[in-house]
């Protein structure tokens, strides 16, 4: 629990940092730009380099893209009854298939598990990248404004911070890490919890739009709590839930809607106004839920 108030903390210097106008403009993105490029890929490298792989981490391998399937069957059916406008089901199949992992996933795994939890939190992670990068950009393309090609995915992939740490990790992992380097490493992946918060709540906005109230609740309840629970229900009886890397991938499951995927969504003009609310407004609600989903695969181990 030490973990969660210290999560929840942060959020708040965050947004009081922002309420007293102690911060320049830009002030989150630039944290954010630098775990992305810093933080994260340091933590990737560290933790990937040594883990030992096992059968185990399967299944976190697999959950995003069936987190990304289950969204967009659900979504495609629940339209059939209710016609929403085509941008806003793009935006609810990008923004309820597609979690934020990284920035929020790995603070709040580190809450729930500590450091044990870094290897499948970050093979989820990694594969939650994959999935956005073609699944998720195909969906932009079927319906947002313009389709990206495989030749732009495909540069996405390989130019992403921590999908190169990632390889970097696997290519070194039969040699070990001198001592300095394997400090300077976990010195810098202990950055991003306190950094990711902070820059999230200097961001958090709590204005919710009338016109996406229904479309919003909708996703928040899609993504937050219907999926995880299909999650458990689907895979309880096939999986060891006393396993930290399964506890890992259903809470990674139940993460809200990826920061970059809300911006993929609002460049091509799928629902902005309802993108940015998933973002940020999903955020705080997921302290909420986590925490729930957390207690009860506590009880169902």
């Amino acid at each position: 629990m030490n973990g969660i108030l210290a999560t929840v903390s942060f959020f708040l210097i965050g947004v009081i940092l922002k309420k007293t106008r102690r911060i320049p403009e830009g002030f989150s993105q630039s944290l954010i730009s630098f775990i992305v490029n810093v933080s994260l890929p340091a933590l990737t490298l560290k933790v990937i380099h040594d883990v030992s792989l096992n059968s185990s981490l399967l299944f976190p391998m697999v959950v995003p893209l069936i987190v990304f399937a289950l969204s967009a069957l659900l979504i495609l059916a629940l339209n059939r009854m209710i016609h929403l406008p085509r941008e806003t089901v793009g935006c609810l199949i990008l923004l309820c298939g597609i979690g934020n992992t990284s920035i929020i996933g790995i603070p709040l795994i580190d809450a729930f598990f500590g450091y044990e939890g870094y290897g499948a939190a970050l093979v989820v992670d990694q594969s939650n990248f994959l999935v956005m990068c073609i699944a998720g950009l195909s969906t932009v393309g079927m319906f947002g404004s313009a389709a990206p090609d495989a030749k732009s995915i495909f540069k996405r992939i390989m130019t992403y911070p921590s999908i190169l740490a990632m390889l970097l990790a696997m290519i070194f992992k039969p040699m070990a890490f001198p001592g300095w380097l394997g400090e300077l490493l976990v010195t810098l992946g202990k950055t991003l919890t306190p950094l990711a918060i902070i820059a999230l709540g200097a961001s958090f906005e709590s204005e919710l739009k009338k016109e996406v109230l229904g479309p919003f609740f909708l996703g928040a309840a899609i993504k937050l709590i219907v999926i995880p629970l299909c999650i458990i229900g689907m895979f309880y009886s096939f999986i060891p839930l006393g396993n930290i890397a399964s506890r890992v991938a259903i809470i990674q499951s139940g993460m809200p809607p990826m920061i970059l995927a809300g911006l993929i969504a609002a460049d091509s003009k799928l629902n902005p106004p309802l993108a940015f609310s998933l973002v940020v407004l999903g955020i705080p609600l997921s302290f909420l839920t986590l925490v729930f989903w957390n207690r009860i695969l506590g009880c169902l181990i």
